[in-house]
């Protein structure tokens, strides 16, 4: 029994190094969705200060003329929406394959479980009769990916939608008024076109950061997933021992403060 115990111990420190080097890499990969997030959130924001620009606009001819502005801005979003669509139309081709590949992997185990009979026995060389553990993870990983990317560009194509929506409200209820507010009309005039200017900003930081996602090793979000399984299910021990360290310490009058920090 103990000449077994000496062959655990030959790949810790392997293991060590690619456990870190994992972990280096989960947080890159956190650190680009964080920063995605907030992209998202100031562009929504943005969104916001616009419609309540909107409803605070002063009346006058200036501001249907700022109305129309925004309008032009508006068309302009919508041509980008051409670059939008070619992209989500590349993600839904990708789930798609990922789907038939799916599907071809089930085709194959149902094939398997018959015994392997038939015309391939019999014309081709046998092929091979299981995935990889790497390749079911990239599998998913490629999956998930595809359905989150066509989900925030979905939501990207809505929330231009509503703007459009709310620049032909806008020039609408303007329109109806004719009276003055030179001064108002200019002020609305220069926060218009900041708005447009930080939200056009924003896009582009939105479209590197997509980029810099694409131009990552593929093999990379397997990786990122194994890791960030391994992460939460050792959190879960971890919380479920804080958690009885804190009942005991509580019962027996001693301090104790959890390591367990909060996202």
């Amino acid at each position: 029994g103990g000449g077994g115990g000496g062959g655990g111990k030959v790949s810790t420190g392997s293991g060590k190094d690619v456990a870190g080097r994992h972990a280096r890499r989960v947080q890159e990969l956190e650190d680009v969705v964080e920063a995605l997030k907030k992209v998202v959130e100031k562009q929504q924001g943005e969104l916001a200060g616009l419609r309540g620009q909107a409803a605070a606009a002063a009346r006058g001819n200036e501001h249907a003329r700022a109305a129309k502005e925004l309008r032009l801005k508006v068309r302009d979003m919508e041509s980008d929406m051409v670059g939008l669509r070619r992209v989500e139309k590349e993600h839904k081709e990708l789930l798609q394959r990922s789907q038939k590949l799916e599907l071809q992997v089930k085709e194959l185990k149902d094939e398997i479980k018959r015994g392997g009979k038939g015309a391939r026995a019999a014309t081709e060389p046998e092929p091979a009769t299981t995935m990889s553990p790497d390749d079911q993870a990239l599998l998913v990983a490629a999956q998930s990916e595809a359905a989150a990317t066509s989900l925030q560009l979905m939501e990207t194509r809505e929330a231009l939608s509503f703007a459009r929506m709310e620049s032909d409200r806008l020039a609408r209820q303007l329109a109806q008024r004719g009276d003055g507010g030179d001064d108002a009309a200019k002020e609305f005039r220069a926060r218009i076109t900041g708005a447009e200017v930080e939200i056009k900003r924003l896009q582009n930081e939105n479209a590197d950061l997509r980029a810099e996602l694409d131009a990552l090793d593929p093999a990379f979000f397997d990786e990122v997933m194994e890791m960030k399984r391994a992460y939460h299910e050792q959190a879960e021990v971890l919380g479920t021992y804080e958690d009885l360290l804190t009942r005991y310490s509580s019962q027996l009058g001693v301090e104790f403060t959890p390591a367990t920090t909060t996202r």
